[in-house]
């Protein structure tokens, strides 16, 4: 297992005023009182497997942070190197507790990084992949943010894909090359941003940070998810909306064996990926979004009676546009001709899909 697997998870869920099945908003009112960003508790949730050749540069990167965390909390998913002996090395030397939990057998990279974040005591948790590199101002700019927004659930910001070599001109970061609009997506509706993340995949885990009282809500994460998808999209369900900033905090290493490589993906290798995929993978996905609408069932409604019905009424267009591509990718290639039009003419292709892609995979792969 590569490193792509560990990236791609009341409360600010602050806009809750009630206990939720028991549970409470803890810290809600401390949260929400103007401050610094060293007033907050600070967890890393960091998960590791087989990654001795770049965790040095990461710890490093976590050590030179210019807001000092309270914890670093470690998964090792049964890693058989030397991952381990270098964190129990650096554990003995770090200026804050280290918390290494080996687990008894193999999770994956979700599972992990579920058990990890449940296990950690900081106000705000920032998640960690085992092999990237921090720029210093990356804990204090996170949540400075969280602090400056007290409804936000979560913050998240820019990177820069890096191979490692210093000495490579930086190319454009990935809100650059994938057009993303921060200013929009900052000052837009919770609702607006549940539309946005259902159409892309917008934050990536090792770039952020999220209040520790969402975890009632967000823990245990469902069969199929991502871990990072599943706590942005859920959190904006929930009226918890995302933070994001612009500077890039962090530089992202990219892998040659990686399936997914953030920024490097060339039109050739995207087309080769989509033959690989089987059909039932879009019903896997459609199930995600069953999980989710499922979650949302089991607590009370937060948003306006009408921005919640919208978002229910988006996650089961999501469902249903997946399900359909699904038996679209059982069919001959000819046979897919009529549903892919009924799609496109139903706007689905637009709201929840990659559009003009979408639709040539779903013809001619």
């Amino acid at each position: 297992m590569d490193r792509s697997e560990y990236r791609k998870s009341t409360c600010a869920i602050a806009a809750f005023i009630h206990p939720i099945d028991g549970v409470h908003c803890a810290g809600r009112k401390h949260l929400e009182q103007p401050g610094t960003p060293q007033s907050a508790t600070v967890s890393i949730a960091l998960c590791t497997y087989n990654g001795a050749t770049f965790l040095p540069v990461q710890l490093e990167s976590i050590l030179h942070q210019t807001l000092t965390p309270s914890e670093l909390v470690v998964g090792d998913d049964g890693s058989t190197d030397n991952t381990v002996a270098l964190l129990e090395q650096f554990a003995t030397t770090a200026p804050f507790p280290v918390q290494v939990t080996i687990n008894a057998a193999n999770l994956g990279p979700t599972q992990n990084f579920a058990s990890t974040i449940a296990r950690c005591n900081g106000e705000i948790i920032a998640l960690s992949d085992q092999d990237d590199r921090w720029a210093p101002q990356k804990l204090h700019t996170l949540v400075a943010a969280l602090t400056n927004n007290p409804s936000a659930g979560y913050a998240f910001s820019d990177l820069i894909p890096w191979t490692g070599d210093d000495n490579e001109t930086s190319t454009a970061t990935l809100w650059q090359q994938t057009r993303f609009d921060a200013h929009w997506f900052r000052t837009t509706s919770a609702v607006n941003q549940v539309r946005e993340l259902l159409k892309w995949d917008r934050v990536t885990g090792a770039a952020m940070a999220f209040r520790s009282n969402l975890r009632p809500c967000l823990l245990p994460i469902p069969q199929y998810w991502f871990h990072d998808g599943w706590i942005a999209l859920l959190s904006c369900c929930l009226d918890c909306r995302g933070i994001p900033i612009q500077e890039p905090l962090l530089q992202y290493r990219l892998h040659a064996s990686q399936v997914t490589a953030v920024g490097r993906e060339t039109m050739t290798e995207r087309v080769q990926r989509s033959r690989n995929v089987r059909f039932d993978a879009y019903m896997v996905q459609s199930l995600r979004f069953a999980a989710l609408r499922d979650r949302l069932e089991h607590y009370p409604q937060r948003l306006p009676a009408a921005e919640y019905a919208e978002i229910l009424r988006m996650i089961g267009e999501k469902q249903q546009h997946l399900a359909a591509r699904a038996k679209m990718h059982a069919r001959s290639r000819p046979e897919r001709i009529r549903p892919v039009l009924e799609e496109f003419m139903s706007g689905r292709y637009h709201h929840y899909s990659d559009t003009w892609v979408c639709i040539a995979k779903d013809l001619f792969l």
